[in-house]
């Protein structure tokens, strides 16, 4: 019931900062299409245990802005060492600071995860930076988190990558 808790607090951050003025100048979201593919650590927990293990993870992107200061993304993580990939849908929120070539973010969403043999329902939370070095380019550092409902295990991810936006 916590996870529910923690999620259901972040989409409602989520939900005001949309009402925010749409001044949005400085904001990364490209006018269109974007793909991000990165790789990073990622650790797992399960929740009966205090096991935790960490291995590698690659990640990837496909977005496109639906408002001026918010954007809809697909992303899929792979986790090699488990068996496992993730895919959710989830939105990209800028935090809407005046940073100069730097933007911090927060994602949510939902979506499924597959360990093994078992499918299940997964919720994703969690925030990055970005750092623009180029008109359509940025590189960042994601750090979130994938809550799975069916089973015992959830996991926190860093992933360092690169965004392209068309």
């Amino acid at each position: 019931m916590t996870t529910l808790k923690q999620f259901a607090s972040l989409t409602t951050m989520l939900i005001v900062a949309s009402a925010a003025p749409a001044e949005a100048e400085g904001s990364f979201l490209p006018d269109g299409l974007f793909v991000s593919l990165g790789g990073g650590l990622v650790g797992t927990s399960l929740r009966d245990d205090d096991d935790r293990a960490t291995g590698g993870i690659f990640s990837a992107k496909l977005g496109v802005p639906f408002v001026e200061v918010a954007a809809i993304e697909a992303q899929v993580d792979w986790i090699p060492d488990g068996d496992a990939y993730v895919v959710t849908v989830q939105e990209r929120m800028p935090l809407l600071l005046d940073l100069g070539p730097v933007e911090p973010y927060v994602v949510a969403g939902i979506g499924w995860g597959e360990f093994g043999r078992s499918t299940q329902f997964a919720l994703r939370a969690g925030g990055g930076i970005d750092f623009r070095v180029a008109e359509n380019v940025a590189i960042g550092l994601d750090v979130t988190h994938v809550f799975l409902f069916e089973g015992v295990v959830d996991y926190t991810s860093f992933v360092f990558g690169a965004r392209y936006g068309f």
